[in-house]
């Protein structure tokens, strides 16, 4: 019994010990351990191994706040951004969001009237060749004004002034002259003779200068920084739109959430003066009118001589 319990002992440590050598780590050998570590001696970890971690944290949380200043950025960008959309321009005779045909509404955003003719894509004046009349146009931003372009699909040639109305509600005038004559349709460029910020121009045509009706389709507002952009709300002395309306001549399609803008001084002085040329010219042919009419009865009146 003592001989076999020996013997089954001993068989019993030798195969421990072959399991232990087989499964344990081999230390300063350099071979690799297969199985279970040895709790005995657990692996030191190195100090290169150590700092990994603390590194990629520190990357990770630099990343994230980058990461929540971008989006910030964005935020504000966006909301930059849906401030200077077009608003609907309130107009009294027509809904907020709609736009009426041949109104000053028709006027702002990107040309839409595509070939010349009269086309209800376009601002027209309520009466054609009734005389002075004015467009004045918003846009989204205020700029050093390098230059006004007028789409003009219609008969061209009656813009005679284009101004910018201020700030503080004063108006300087950019340009003033005789448009010069072209065919439809035309994008004429006004620039202006001084240095001028605004965000609204007021044109101002003389309707009377080309027989028929004159129709403008867009304006656009280029900056001195290369900012290029369309109008986003418009209003008029008077417009096509309200015929059959009893609202008044010159107040029929002004905002009704602002006051219009007051003429300048030294634009209604050209106004006044060409108005009173218009009047003296129109006196001039009235004269003569009368006088060929007298003229042509005296003729009629004396015989011709005989063989005639």
């Amino acid at each position: 019994m003592n001989r076999r319990y020996r013997i089954t002992l001993g068989f019993v440590l030798l195969v421990g010990a072959v399991v232990w050598v087989t499964v344990r780590p081999l230390g300063d050998s350099g071979g690799v351990g297969v199985g279970v570590a040895d709790p005995v001696h657990p692996p030191v970890a190195s100090s290169t191994l150590a700092t990994v971690p603390e590194t990629a944290t520190e990357e990770l949380l630099s990343a994230r706040a980058k990461i929540s200043q971008l989006e910030a950025r964005v935020r504000e960008l966006e909301e930059q951004l849906e401030a200077l959309k077009p608003r609907p321009t309130p107009i009294l005779g027509g809904t907020q969001n709609g736009r009426r045909s041949w109104g000053p509404e028709q006027a702002a955003g990107a040309p839409d009237t595509l070939q010349a003719g009269d086309f209800a894509t376009a601002w027209a004046s309520l009466e054609p060749d009734s005389g002075p009349e004015w467009l004045v146009v918003d846009f989204p931003k205020e700029v050093e004004v390098a230059q006004v372009r007028v789409r003009e699909t219609l008969g061209p040639g009656t813009i005679f002034m284009v101004s910018a109305i201020l700030a503080d509600g004063s108006e300087k005038i950019l340009w003033h002259g005789t448009e010069p004559a072209a065919e439809a349709p035309v994008e004429m460029e006004f620039n202006p003779s001084s240095k001028v910020r605004s965000r609204r121009i007021r044109i101002q045509l003389d309707t009377s200068a080309v027989k028929g009706w004159n129709e403008i389709d867009a304006v656009e507002l280029v900056g001195t920084d290369g900012t290029r952009q369309w109008a986003s709300g418009a209003w008029a002395s008077s417009t096509y739109a309200d015929r059959g309306s009893k609202t008044l001549h010159f107040m029929n399609t002004r905002r009704l959430d602002q006051i219009g803008p007051d003429v300048a001084p030294d634009a209604a002085a050209v106004m006044i003066q060409q108005a009173e040329a218009a009047r003296m010219e129109l006196d001039r042919q009235t004269r003569l009118l009368e006088l060929k009419k007298k003229q042509d009865a005296v003729d009629g009146a004396v015989p011709r001589p005989s063989g005639e």
